[in-house]
């Protein structure tokens, strides 16, 4: 959304505050001031950020009990099928691989691709490593059956829903599913995170997303507000936002923070955040219409009315360009 607003004039740059005060910009992660440029100047500071749909929420009890193992961050998709079989049981499902497009492109770098080039223009989802990457899922769902397909998830009541009442073993997600952990798990049975299993590129597969505070141009107080910004972007204000639960400030200073690391989620937390691969937005700010054409374009596959052929894949890929293609708005 920030670079709609950047482009469409809503907000400032504030390269002209950080040069007159030589604010240090090192205060967060590299990957979190970068994703927040556009055309080489800078559009707000990281108020949160997260490594993506990239930490696995396992029910370890339930993986105990099936003698599956314990998920922990040197598993492999290889070693996390292996264990996913021995937990689907009955009405049982032991994994949610999640069907958002984050998730895709999480799952893509995973195999060692991306879904767009990089200047946001073109799409890549019919690439060899998308393409397995979207093979992974589908199978997941329609050969091995460790997961539910959507409309199974939906009318047990959604995955949280599962999640919570131990009929799905783990689910692909990020931070703020912690949340959910803590208040509607409880301690009714073990549960925890770790890194996604790893692909065949040898990492997780990650994507920094960054929530933002900036300047509007219409401000008549730019000097008051970008005060206001910087403490908004602070390390307590980061801190703070982990206290109360989910996401926390783009600042490794907050997620090193032993008021937040007290919580041993936090650490894996801060492991993803640390090898966190950067962000790729659409260069014609059309975000949400290019996530809903994946989304919407890849359900028949999650559903088994459709295979990830490659006329298939090209086709898609086709209607995704069709939306990357069209002008700024």
């Amino acid at each position: 959304m920030i670079y709609y607003f950047a482009v469409q004039k809503v907000i400032q740059p504030i390269d002209q505050f950080v040069a007159r005060e030589k604010f240090d910009l090192g205060q967060y992660y590299k990957n979190c001031i970068e994703g927040l440029k556009r055309e080489g100047k800078l559009y707000g500071l990281p108020f949160k950020s997260h490594p993506g749909v990239s930490i696995l929420f396992y029910n370890q009890s339930l993986f105990e009990q099936r003698g599956a193992g314990v998920p922990d961050k040197t598993w492999t998709l290889d070693r996390f099928l292996d264990a996913a079989k021995k937990v689907t049981q009955g009405d049982v499902y032991a994994y949610w691989p999640d069907t958002s497009q984050k998730t895709v492109l999480t799952f893509t770098r995973a195999f060692g691709g991306e879904l767009l080039d990089p200047e946001g223009k073109k799409s890549l989802l019919n690439s060899p490593p998308a393409i397995n990457a979207v093979t992974w899922m589908y199978e997941a769902f329609q050969k091995h059956h460790i997961a539910p397909t959507p409309s199974q998830a939906s009318a047990a009541g959604g995955t949280t829903s599962m999640f919570v009442s131990a009929k799905l073993g783990s689910l692909k997600a990020g931070t703020w599913f912690q949340i959910t952990g803590q208040q509607q798990v409880k301690d009714a049975f073990k549960w925890f995170a770790t890194l996604h299993p790893k692909g065949p590129a040898g990492v997780f597969g990650s994507d920094y997303e960054i929530d933002a505070d900036s300047i509007t141009s219409v401000t008549k107080a730019p000097d008051a507000s970008w005060q206001w910004v910087k403490w908004l972007t602070s390390q307590e204000s980061g801190i703070r936002l982990g206290e109360i639960g989910g996401t926390v400030g783009g600042r490794p200073d907050v997620y090193k923070s032993p008021r937040l690391l007290k919580d041993p989620i936090r650490q894996v937390f801060l492991e993803a955040m640390e090898s966190a691969q950067p962000g790729r937005p659409v260069y014609n700010t059309r975000m949400a219409e290019y996530e809903s054409t994946i989304i919407n374009g890849l359900m028949p596959l999650w559903e088994g009315k459709e295979t990830p052929s490659r006329s298939f894949m090209d086709e898609l890929t086709r209607q995704v360009q069709v939306v990357l293609d069209k002008p700024l708005p």
